[in-house]
């Protein structure tokens, strides 16, 4: 944005301080420069003292930096808002809108220059410390030489002196043990002769041995005398010697003490001389920055009214830049778009390619555990009821082991044997219930009624519900009772894999004469023959009916069905385009399914073009959940063992789920594939 100043009105005003405004206005400047240089001083010393001992290394650089933002805050803003706060009052501006930024000018004005004064006042005694001479300061190292080298030298004396004193005196100790030992000796040695004589003659020598013994122990007693004397004399040299070690010391410390304060009191003078150095050039110095404050600010103030008497006024010229966005703000808006708009693309690219998602499989079954309580079995094996020896609830065995003992259960009602039934266990466990409370053994019986609604939860398995449990469970007590019949003969779980027992027969669903097989999620589809929604019962129905079926085999072939009968009245066909036979691998790969060979079953799909990629992902998964449903299997085959039983139960369901979800994905893998074929022959038609 530029700006400009018109030409004075009052041309006799503006000749008579056409010279003195100007050169006012450079003092401003140079009034500026010296507040600037004393607020600086204090402000690096504010920022420096606070960061020096957090981070010593980037306190110096951190302060400077800090000291010239601050200097530049103040002074720039001195600056801009003094004379806009002078032309505030010479014209008047205390009116609406000019009254609130008058204020704040005022007020912003008022608050630059408080706080340029107070840092030039304060910063000036810090300026005149940097630059001043640092006081002569000696040291007292001569001093503590010589103290240390006295000190050394009387140590080195005393001992010399020591050692001297304590060797003469020891030698003449030893010259005067070693002479009166000889005589002690001749002494002793006589008296021994004198013994020798009475044992030989018979003679008594007592009173020569009485004399040389007295003889001895005088000769003893005057070389201890001597020698006491001699170790008195070393006693009293080694003093003396001590007392010139200390008078050494003495000295030593008396002259260091000196040169030490004499040291002390030079640097303490000297210091003095440079603190009152400081304390006197720095007051000038700070009030000479009051000084350049006022200059600075009579400047603005001249400045101003000169142009207010001419009548110059300040013209701006605004420019479209004045009034657009900021450059970072429009650079990092161009930035943020090209960036945008290369990921959007990229995105768009990767959506494009990326085929639909596969149709949603069967949700899998969720249990809630919220209310299972798990039985507790208190046992005390030291007193056993008699009537509870005679009772063996076992495991049934399998249908080629040898029977075991299993306690007589018929209905009332004379019914089968309930050992010869799928739930045989959980009646065993009710009839034996019901004969402990018969017997007065209430713990007994709860016990095995706790196993009989285990029982019954396993052989449901994912449909065993609360409700669902006691219904079965009340079923089995009105088959005991008589009043119905065998409940297991139509509760009949799926068979899990395809290694059950070699007696068992599989039950197959049938529509009419014709095998089918149920498929999760029951999928709708149109007849190709009449066009009506059906919900499909095979993964490969094309017909909502035998009558659609038949009708339409017989307009393809031409013939008729049933060997010439006439064929069941049908609606009339819908016109689609002819499908070809199904291919004769759709039904191999589903023999191969329905006997739970995955393996063959992808064999045979790479074999003709179908897609496994994603169910060889899931083979295996499968072989382990298998392996792992043999081995509790083979565990729990003649136990009743509530943990093993569960255990079996667990890899049976997780054996089954996974079974559920490769048959549907191979379900979707020949469809596909069929409705490939169909497209391809469709083009060709």
């Amino acid at each position: 944005m530029k700006t400009f100043h018109s030409l004075p009105n009052d041309n006799d005003f503006f000749n008579r301080y056409a010279t003195l405004t100007p050169t006012l206005y450079k003092l401003g400047f140079f009034a500026q420069l010296v507040s600037a240089f004393t607020e600086f001083g204090i402000i690096y010393s504010l920022i420096f003292s606070s960061l020096a001992d957090f981070w010593p290394g980037a306190a110096a650089l951190i302060a400077y930096i800090g000291a010239f933002i601050g200097t530049a805050f103040l002074e720039v803003g001195l600056r801009k808002f003094a004379p806009y706060s002078v032309r505030a009052v010479l014209h008047g501006r205390f009116f609406g809108l000019d009254l609130l930024m008058t204020i704040f000018i005022l007020l912003a004005t008022c608050a630059l220059l408080a706080t340029s004064g107070a840092l030039s006042f304060k910063g000036s005694k810090n300026l005149v410390e940097a630059v001043a001479p640092a006081p002569e300061q000696r040291t007292t190292g001569a001093a503590d030489t010589a103290y240390q080298t006295g000190r050394v030298i009387a140590l080195q004396a005393y001992r010399a002196d020591s050692a001297e004193v304590a060797a003469r005196y020891a030698s003449q100790a030893a010259a005067i043990q070693a002479a009166y030992k000889s005589q002690i000796g001749a002494k002793k040695t006589e008296r021994s002769n004198l013994s020798t004589r009475e044992r030989a003659t018979g003679q008594s020598y007592a009173t020569a041995k009485a004399d040389l013994k007295t003889q001895i122990a005088a000769l003893e007693a005057e070389r201890d005398s001597k020698i006491a004397a001699l170790e008195l004399d070393k006693g009293r040299e080694l003093s003396d010697a001590a007392k010139g070690r200390k008078t050494a010391l003495e000295s030593a410390n008396k002259e260091y003490s000196a040169a030490k304060d004499s040291v002390l009191t030079f640097n303490a003078v000297s210091a003095s001389r440079i603190e009152r150095k400081v304390n006197t050039y720095g007051g000038g110095l700070a009030w000479f920055t009051v000084i350049c404050l006022f200059v600075f600010t009579i400047s603005v103030i001249l400045h101003e009214a000169h142009r207010k008497g001419s009548g110059i006024e300040e013209k701006v010229i605004p420019s479209q830049y004045d009034f657009s966005a900021p450059i970072l703000s429009e650079f990092l808006g161009a930035t943020g778009n090209k960036a945008q708009q290369w990921l959007r693309a990229r995105i768009r690219r990767i959506e494009e390619g990326t085929p639909p998602p596969p149709l949603p499989l069967a949700p899998n079954e969720l249990y809630s555990l919220e209310n299972l309580q798990l039985p507790v079995f208190r046992l005390n094996f030291d007193e056993i009821p008699e009537a509870y020896k005679d009772v063996r609830i076992e495991a049934r065995p399998a249908p080629t082991a040898k029977p075991t003992r299993w306690p007589k259960v018929e209905s009332r009602a004379g019914g089968a044997d309930p050992e010869k039934t799928d739930g045989s266990p959980a009646l065993l466990y009710l009839e034996a219930s019901r004969k402990f409370k018969t017997m007065g053994h209430p713990d007994l019986a709860r016990e095995q009624e706790l196993k009989a609604d285990q029982v019954l939860k396993m052989y449901l398995g994912p449909n065993a519900t609360p409700s669902a449990v006691a219904d079965l469970k009340a079923a089995c007590l009105a088959f005991l009772d008589g009043a119905g019949a065998n409940p297991f003969d139509h509760h009949h779980r799926r068979p899990i894999g395809f290694t059950g027992p070699a007696t068992a027969t599989r039950q197959e669903p049938h529509n009419g004469d014709r095998l089918t097989v149920n498929v999760e999620g029951k999928k709708t589809k149109v007849c190709e023959r009449c066009g009506t929604p059906f919900v499909k019962k095979h993964w490969n129905a094309k017909y909502c009916s035998d009558a659609c079926r038949i009708a339409s085999w017989e307009t393809r072939t031409g013939k008729t069905f049933g060997k010439g009968k006439p064929s069941p009245d049908h609606p009339e066909p819908v016109k689609r385009p002819e499908r070809p036979a199904e291919p004769k691998f759709v039904g191999d790969i589903m023999a191969l399914v329905e006997s739970r060979d995955f393996e063959g079953a992808v064999k045979r799909m790479n074999q003709t073009a179908v897609s496994s990629k994603s169910i060889r992902e899931d083979l295996k998964p499968w072989k382990e959940a298998r392996e792992e449903y043999e081995k509790h299997r083979a565990k729990s085959k003649n136990s009743m063992r509530l943990d093993l039983l569960e255990a079996t139960s667990a890899a049976a369901d997780k054996l089954e789920k996974i079974e559920k979800r490769i048959i549907g994905k191979i379900d979707a893998a020949v469809k596909a594939r069929l409705d490939n074929l169909e497209a391809y022959h469709g083009k060709k038609n």
